[in-house]
């Protein structure tokens, strides 16, 4: 069911034409998937040289129209060439749905050179150079020479993302593959790139940083690697997860930065801009570690972070120095931190993540507390809300109400995980709502597992069973509960003066699919899709991030029924209350009951 935010009395028609723009952009760029990836991943295996059909044009014309699985034997290709090739387009596309085909053309006749993938990567950089001074009959004709290419004829595209026949020709012909002069800029958004500069600037920026100085930068982003969620990079066609990538980083500690291979360059560079420019390393997760991927990804970041920000024109990368760009791109984006909120798409089942920036002004807007909640708090607790501001202020008058009426804070918040869980106009099967116990607020680092209140809310009706869950409500709660603690003690770290243990970073908004891939808690209670709120709670004067939030999940994995960034927008209302019981709590010098902070036998309130 797609719901509209100005069903809503907060929200109106614009709200929705925002925030469907948001879900458009989003959702083109999830679409890993092309008619014509077929014929891309065909056509690169030909640029190769591994596929030599009698008529390229029959060939890709049979692939385009192959109303059934492709039969790739048929049409003279090696399976093992195919799947590898296939991989490699995959990459190559990561996160935006979408490359360049003029890099692909390049990479693969790169490889039909007997080249590794690295070194197919560090080929097409310098050939990219070659070609950035201007497309001149002398660089064309050294280009044709070292590419082996019988005569320097060049196909100019102007659609280099998905000009697929153009591709086709110049393949056909042996021809250079070109975008056309007047669209070169357009790849990168309209910045201009010097990329046949990005290898020598980067090796010379990590050259100028002292001894001692470049080595305390390499173990922190060797530990820091080690502290965020699941990694996945390729080298050379191995996957590197954070152990492996945090190995690779102490390797370069060992060794002169003059001989660090460009692949290993490029890695702990695109560390180095990640520690600077603090985006979500997790969006290259799958990608092909290289200069080029590096500069789109920092140039499509300032596209994405300075639109609609004012006098914010497009920032060029002709001095190759991608650490410098990322400088600037941690000004820009604390600027637009400011007017949108940054939230995440993750799917459990690849790692893969994008970022997407939802207006706050739409995001944070105060949401009036509904009439059904008010009656059921009422029923449940004795006392009604004074007003339907939903404000902290109303909060703690509504606490104060419930006191008197003899009820507890603690059934406050249950009482709204399970209007959450029963909710029409955001249909979940599970709400769960987590805050700090109410002790060692004053220091948080120092909070064990029981310093944290969990409460999950079950749909009225939900079924374990129906789901394939055996754990049963009680066992889903331990399951759910345990990690919910685990992850804000983990959390609490980062605010230690000396850590105990090793910190998780904090998290931004997110909603996810497949969640039980490879999540073996998830998978055990039945977490499939998931919408996950964060908050700040307040205490004495300071506020405490990564304490505390709220999620919601669905137990039916189909495509209509994944969290969309509208949803996020509804639900963040639950923030605004678990935060508004909370602080209201605190302020009394109270605690919720310590029944939530541990494994529990029933979940009787």
């Amino acid at each position: 069911m797609l719901l509209e935010l100005r069903s809503r009395p907060e929200f109106d028609e614009q709200d929705d034409a925002d925030t469907a723009a948001v879900e458009r952009d989003l959702y083109r760029r999830l679409d890993m998937f092309s008619g014509d990836d077929d014929v891309i991943v065909a056509l690169g295996i030909a640029a190769a040289g591994y596929w030599k059909p009698e008529s390229i044009e029959v060939s890709i014309d049979k692939i385009r129209k192959q109303w059934k699985p492709l039969d790739i034997t048929s049409e003279g290709i090696a399976r093992e060439d195919f799947s590898r090739f296939q991989r490699l387009w995959y990459s190559f596309k990561i996160p935006y749905a979408h490359a360049s085909l003029v890099w692909w053309c390049l990479f693969c006749r790169a490889l039909g050179r007997g080249d590794s993938v690295d070194r197919a990567l560090h080929r097409m950089t310098r050939w990219l150079g070659m070609l950035e001074p201007g497309v001149d009959p002398p660089t064309l004709a050294a280009l044709s020479h070292e590419m082996g290419l019988r005569h320097s004829k060049t196909v100019l595209t102007e659609a280099e993302t998905t000009d697929v026949d153009a591709l086709a020709t110049a393949v056909h012909a042996g021809a250079l593959f070109l975008p056309a002069p007047h669209t070169r800029n357009d790849l990168w958004r309209g910045r201009r790139v010097a990329v046949g500069a990005l290898e020598a600037a980067a090796r010379r920026s990590w050259t100028e940083l002292p001894g001692e100085e470049r080595n305390e930068l390499l173990a922190t982003l060797a530990r820091r690697v080690t502290q965020v969620e699941r990694m996945r990079f390729l080298m050379d066609e191995t996957v590197l997860d954070n152990r492996g990538v945090s190995a690779v980083v102490a390797n370069c500690a060992e060794q002169p930065v003059a001989d660090w291979s460009p692949a290993r360059l490029a890695l702990v560079t695109l560390l180095r801009c990640w520690h600077e420019a603090g985006f979500v390393l997790q969006e290259m997760n799958q990608t092909l570690v290289s200069f080029p991927a590096l500069a789109l990804f920092l140039t499509r970041k300032d596209a994405a972070y300075g639109e609609g920000l004012p006098d914010q024109g497009p920032a060029d990368l002709l001095d190759g120095d991608p650490v410098r760009y990322a400088q600037h791109l941690r000004v820009l984006r604390q600027r637009a931190e400011a007017t949108y909120e940054r939230c995440l798409h993750f799917d459990g089942s690849n790692w893969e993540r994008r970022e997407f920036l939802l207006p706050r002004a739409i995001y944070r807007r105060r949401q009036l507390l509904p009439e059904g909640l008010c009656a059921h708090l009422y029923a449940q607790t004795g006392a009604e809300p004074p007003s339907r501001e939903g404000t902290g202020e109303a909060w703690d008058a509504f606490l104060e109400r419930a006191l008197e009426a003899g009820s507890t804070p603690t059934r406050v918040i249950q009482e709204c995980a399970h209007w959450a869980a029963n909710a029409e106009d955001l249909p979940v099967d599970i709400a769960v709502f987590t805050v700090p116990h109410g002790t060692k607020l004053q220091q948080p680092w120092t909070m064990e597992f029981t310093d944290l209140f969990c409460y999950t809310g079950f749909r009225d009706g939900f079924d374990c069973a129906a789901f394939g869950i055996t754990a049963g409500r009680v066992g889903m709660y331990n399951i759910i509960a345990q990690r919910m603690r685990y992850n804000a003690v983990k959390k609490a770290q980062n605010y230690a003066p000396v850590m105990r243990f090793a910190p998780q970073g904090f998290n931004l908004p997110d909603i996810a699919i497949a969640e039980d891939a490879n999540h073996g808690g998830h998978a055990a209670s039945g977490i499939r899709l998931a919408c996950r709120l964060p908050l700040t709670v307040h205490h004495r004067g300071k506020d405490w991030n990564g304490l505390g939030d709220v999620r919601l999940n669905r137990c039916l994995y189909r495509p209509e029924n994944r969290f969309r960034p509208r949803d996020m927008v509804l639900g963040h209302r639950y923030t605004q209350w678990a935060k508004g019981i909370a602080d209201a709590t605190y302020r009394r010098d109270l605690t919720f009951d310590a029944k939530w902070t541990g494994k529990v036998t029933d979940l009787t309130p």
